[in-house]
């Protein structure tokens, strides 16, 4: 539940991130093939050089907004909700419908 909470590997941060044939086609992270599930990891510090530090500026939203208006051109209609979550864990694994409650993998109840 802590929302600073990241995935840290031998010390470096990670963002992760899972795509799947769970998903239906029109998600962005579906994967035509029924036998493979991908788990991308990604180095926090690679997005810097893209994304503005500060989570707040205008620039940081407008990166954002073309993002997920790019992926629903693409006819994959981004979850906005789950990456707008404040807990980084709740953006790895995203609900199957897009627009649902985070999946909280985290948790063991």
């Amino acid at each position: 539940e802590d929302p600073d909470w990241r995935l840290v590997i031998a010390g470096q941060r990670f963002f992760s991130i899972v795509f799947s044939s769970l998903y239906s086609p029109d998600n962005p992270r579906y994967i035509p093939d029924k036998n493979m599930t991908f788990i991308f990891f990604q180095p926090l510090e690679s997005f810097g050089s893209r994304l503005p530090f500060d989570k707040d500026s205008l620039e940081f939203r407008r990166v954002k907004d073309n993002i997920r208006s790019r992926f629903a051109q693409a006819g994959r209609a981004y979850n906005g909700a789950i990456n707008d979550d404040p807990r980084e864990a709740a953006k790895y694994l995203a609900p199957l419908q897009l627009g649902a409650q985070a999946v909280e993998w985290w948790k063991s109840e």
